[in-house]
């Protein structure tokens, strides 16, 4: 039988980072995070996450050491 974890035993397993913002930056996230139904640690993590993946394929198309693709 695995273990099984809550949803707050699960994330306290990730790393945790502090950031500061303005207050009116703050308030725009949490209006977007309410217009989606998150909370805003979620929202912040999704646009994080986005950002990193977006980052690592802009890495891949500008790599000067893969070979061409072909076009057809």
């Amino acid at each position: 039988m695995g273990v099984k974890y809550n949803s707050y035993e699960m994330a306290t397993r990730k790393p945790r980072v502090t950031v500061y913002i303005e207050p009116e930056c703050k308030k725009h996230l949490k209006e977007w995070a309410t217009e989606e139904k998150r909370t805003l640690n979620n929202l912040i993590t999704v646009i994080l996450e986005e950002a990193v993946e977006r980052k690592l394929q802009s890495e891949k198309g500008t790599d000067h050491n893969k070979e061409p693709q072909e076009t057809v």
